[in-house]
C-alpha cells in the first residue's frame, strides 16, 4: 500500500502507465508535455472500465481470470473511471496466518475502502467521480517448509577464458539466478546449467536451509556423469571441481517442499455502473 500512494504522490502512477507519457521521480523527461490528471482519464476512459495490471512485485503476481483477477502476492490492478458511479467487486479470499485477504481500494489518491473477503460476497462502493481506481494486494502471507540451497562467488577460471557461455536456473526449479553477485537459490531437483567457456576449475561456497529435518545435497554432473555429491549444512563449503568444457548442471537431489499457509485473493468480478449523470475528475 505504500508504494502505491508513494507513487501516486510523486505522479508515476497516474502518468507513466498511461499514454506512453514520461516521468521519473514526478519530473517529466524533457521535451516531453505533461498532461492533467483529468485529460489523462478523459482521454483514456471507457465504458465499461478495462482493469489491467498496474504493478507487481514478481511477474504473475496477479493474473487475469474469467471476470476478475487472482492474486497471489502483492500487486496492484487498475483502470480509468469515465464518471461517478458504483463499482461493484465480487471476491473470496484463501485464509493464512491470522487475517483475511484484503482489497485496498483508492480513486486517485484518495482510500474509498479496503474490505476483507474469506467466502464468496459482493461489495458495492460508491466512486464520487471520474478518476483513476487502483485494486491492490497488500496483506500476502506465505509460510512453507522448503529446503533450498544458496550457491555464491560461482566463478570457472580457464587458461584462455574466465566465466560461462552461459547459466541457466529455469524458471519452473523455484530458484533463481543473481548474475550481477554470480549467486543462486535451488529449491526443485531441476538441473541449474552452466556451460564453461573452456575447459578449468569452478569454484563456489554452498550453504544449505533446512526442511523437514534435513539440508539439500548438491549433485554436480558433466556428461550424464556425477563428478561430486555435496551435502550442505548451515554454515558456507568451499567446492572445488575441474570442468571440461562440456555443460555442467547442478541438483538438490533430494528437493522437499510443503506449503504450510498460503493467503491469496481471487476478484471474481468487477463491475462499474455509471452514475445516470456524470461528473469529471477534479
Amino acid at each position: 500500500m505504500r508504494a502505491l500512494l508513494r507513487a501516486l504522490a510523486l505522479g508515476v502512477g497516474p502518468l507513466v502507465v498511461v499514454a506512453g507519457i514520461g516521468v521519473v521521480g514526478g519530473q517529466s523527461v524533457p521535451g516531453e508535455k505533461l498532461a492533467s490528471p483529468a485529460a489523462v482519464v478523459s482521454a483514456s476512459c471507457t465504458q465499461p472500465p478495462v482493469f489491467q495490471p498496474g504493478y507487481q512485485r514478481r511477474d504473475r503476481y496477479v493474473i487475469p481470470q474469467g471476470d476478475g483477477f487472482k492474486f497471489d502476492s502483492d500487486a496492484w490492478v487498475q483502470a480509468d473511471l469515465c464518471s461517478a458511479g458504483t463499482l461493484r467487486i465480487t471476491a473470496d479470499g484463501d485464509v493464512a496466518g491470522d487475517e483475511d485477504p484484503q482489497l485496498t481500494v483508492v480513486l486517485d489518491t484518495t482510500v474509498l475502502a479496503a474490505p476483507y473477503f474469506t467466502r464468496e460476497r459482493t461489495v458495492s462502493l460508491k466512486i464520487p467521480h471520474a478518476g483513476r481506481i487502483y485494486l491492490g494486494f497488500f496483506n500476502d502471507y506465505y509460510l512453507a517448509d522448503v529446503r533450498v540451497a544458496t550457491l555464491r562467488d560461482i566463478k570457472l577460471t580457464a587458461p584462455a577464458c574466465q566465466g560461462f557461455k552461459s547459466v541457466n536456473v529455469p524458471i519452473e526449479s523455484a530458484g533463481i539466478w543473481y548474475p550481477a553477485a554470480q549467486a543462486a537459490s535451488l529449491v526443485r531437483d531441476i538441473p541449474m546449467t552452466l556451460i564453461p567457456c573452456a575447459a578449468g576449475e569452478l569454484t563456489m561456497r554452498v550453504q544449505g536451509r533446512e526442511g523437514n529435518g534435513a539440508f539439500p545435497i548438491l549433485t554436480f554432473k558433466q556428461g550424464g556423469q556425477a563428478i561430486e555429491t555435496l551435502q550442505t549444512d548451515a554454515n558456507f563449503k568451499s567446492v572445488r571441481l575441474s570442468l571440461s568444457p562440456e555443460t555442467a548442471t547442478v541438483t538438490v537431489s533430494n528437493a522437499y517442499g510443503v506449503t504450510l499457509a498460503n493467503r491469496n485473493l481471487n476478484v471474481r468480478r468487477l463491475e462499474f455502473v455509471p452514475d445516470a449523470v456524470s461528473s469529471t475528475a477534479p
